[in-house]
């Protein structure tokens, strides 16, 4: 028999979120114990409450603050009070562990609605209705989870909060319950496009950017993630990684309680409208793997060494690492599996480091990037470029609207607080500044794409081809701005396979993105006419070796390549024309 006179500490729990925000559950667990007590004449002391926590586990923060707090010497309270015991733990284990510690304190767990007394046989029943409480969760949870995987396969979102660039509508009501599906938010779907398109090809203005720059360069521009903060680099990380805007969202990838992946074989797929195209989505997932730290030393990646990274050794597939000697006098490259492994493992290719960059740049000079050439091939690569600026209305429109959208709701909201409908508090304030952050966000990505839409892509008078093939000898030859060499050299060449044959020639490969000479040049046209300085942009489509490909070939295939040429072997920095008569260009 309890004494009459205790001071009791309330619990009250609810499993989800969702629980938590219909306010109904908690308050009447609350107010069921408060008068329980008042009939027993104990006093509350106090209420811990968990909304949106399982009790089939112990971590839920307010329950391990009030076992603390019980067993503390001064023992704040005398009783635990629940509603039934499932609040208190749904977990046999669980149950009877706390229970043991909270008697050793001399603190009694009483369930208003399965009041048992302190018996042994209680203790008995009470390690049974344990035992039930835990077998209904785990049925209860069998059951959810089989209804959440029906409802993907119907092509229904399944309540959590959808990844940044979608939002929810009611699609069908059946019975009480909404059925929702995915849709694309316009304005979070443009920021997404944006860290795509920095990420794989730059701004304008660089190569393509990494993580860190990436998102600084964002948060200058003022564009805000759902919350309204500041991007961080583990978020936009994640958005590159999420296959999600390629219109792939999984569910049931991950065990919830064990956070491990499940077998691929279980996961459910939940198709929507794509925010990005697949190409690009692989590029950013190429470049995540090979920019990872495991996979590329981040010395490699911010190396201003004209070819690092992109050289590799045609023997066996290595990278051509940049050695020096005598205090950096001497520098040249060679094979990195040669380097550590010696000429046992590979004979690979090792020149100076002069020699084999004006090597490349006289293949791409000569090659491809002749007034010759360029007066060729760009109005062909134009009228491709023009074609792919058509898509761009719709998605101009939606912007738009949603512009309109966002002033009906600031416009009204201005109107009540003038009429004093509503009070300004700082939670209204907060909602106007999301609202026009959004807007803001909108208008600007409107912008970017009517600048881009609105961009004539006319044909490049002579004289700009010819100054432009001028000023890329002189900006690469003689660059003021070593980074800006690399990432223009970048936006040509993606790989160069360098190979020594048993007659002491060298022999080069060079492969890169198809339609990136017109986009330079129009960069170039574009910096000019409005004295801004070189521009850099990287691109989409590559052309790859095939050593019988020539001129004309470039155009109507997928793919094209500077056809294969040789060099003498060893020769001197002042000494580094190609060999005569070896291979023809693209």
């Amino acid at each position: 028999m309890q004494p009459t006179a205790m001071t009791v500490a309330i619990y009250a729990r609810v499993s989800t979120g969702k629980q938590a925000a219909s306010d109904l559950s908690i308050p009447d667990q609350l107010a069921q114990c408060q008068r329980y007590c008042e009939g027993k004449g104990w006093s509350v002391a106090k209420s811990f409450v968990e909304a949106g926590a399982s009790a089939t586990t112990d971590d839920r923060p307010e329950f391990q603050a009030m076992i603390a707090e019980a067993c503390t010497k001064t023992k704040p309270f005398d009783v635990i009070m629940v509603h039934s015991q499932s609040r208190f733990a749904r977990n046999v284990l669980d149950l009877l562990s706390y229970e043991n510690k909270l008697t050793k304190a001399g603190v009694s767990l009483v369930s208003m609605t399965q009041d048992i007394g302190n018996t042994s046989e209680a203790a008995i029943m009470r390690t049974m209705i344990g035992a039930m409480d835990e077998h209904h969760s785990r049925e209860t949870s069998k059951h959810v989870k089989r209804s959440m995987k029906e409802n993907t396969k119907q092509g229904f979102w399944n309540g959590s909060q959808p990844p940044f660039g979608f939002e929810t509508y009611v699609a069908e009501i059946r019975g009480t319950k909404e059925k929702k599906k995915l849709k694309i938010c316009d304005h979070e779907a443009e920021i997404v496009r944006l860290i795509f398109r920095l990420y794989t090809q730059g701004n304008g203005k660089s190569g393509p950017m990494g993580l860190r720059k990436l998102v600084g360069h964002i948060n200058d521009q003022g564009y805000t993630n759902r919350q309204g903060r500041a991007f961080r680099v583990q978020y936009v990380g994640a958005i590159l990684r999420n296959s999600a805007y390629i219109g792939q969202h999984w569910f049931n990838r991950t065990d919830t309680k064990t956070k491990r992946m499940r077998p691929q074989t279980e996961w459910i797929e939940l198709k929507s409208d794509a925010i990005i195209d697949a190409y690009t989505f692989q590029s950013a997932q190429d470049r995540l793997t090979a920019n990872a730290p495991e996979m590329k030393p981040p010395r490699l990646v911010s190396s201003n060494v004209l070819l690092t990274d992109i050289a590799f050794c045609g023997q066996c597939g290595s990278r051509l690492r940049l050695m020096t000697g005598k205090n950096n006098r001497y520098r040249y490259y060679k094979c990195s599996r040669k380097a550590d492994h010696g000429a046992t493992e590979c004979k690979g290719f090792s020149t100076s480091e002069a020699v084999l960059d004006d090597l490349v740049l006289d293949a791409l000079f000569t090659k491809l990037l002749s007034r010759e050439r360029l007066h060729q091939m760009l109005p062909i690569l134009l009228n491709r470029a023009t074609e792919k600026r058509r898509n761009l209305a719709d998605r101009i429109h939606a912007l738009t609207a949603g512009i309109r959208d966002h002033d009906k709701k600031l416009t009204r909201l201005y109107e009540l607080i003038a009429d004093d409908t509503i009070n300004n508090d700082p939670s209204l304030q907060s909602h106007i500044r999301k609202l026009q952050n959004e807007r803001n966000s909108l208008v600007k990505q409107r912008t970017l794409l009517e600048n881009e839409k609105n961009g004539t892509l006319k044909a490049l008078p002579p004289e700009t081809i010819d100054r432009f093939a001028d000023a890329l000898k002189t900006r690469l030859r003689h660059p003021t701005d070593r980074a800006f060499a690399k990432a223009w050299l970048r936006s040509i060449v993606t790989r160069i396979d360098v190979e020594k044959s048993k007659s002491g020639m060298g022999t080069l490969k060079l492969t890169g993105p198809k339609s990136a000479i017109v986009k330079q040049a129009i960069a170039f046209e574009a910096s000019n006419a409005n004295e801004t300085g070189g521009k850099v942009l990287t691109f989409e489509q590559e052309w790859c070796g095939r050593e019988d490909s020539n001129f004309h070939g470039f155009y109507p295939t997928a793919t094209s390549t500077l056809r294969v040429y040789q060099f003498r072997h060893g020769r001197t920095a002042g000494d580094r024309a190609l060999a005569p008569g070896q291979g023809d260009g693209m």
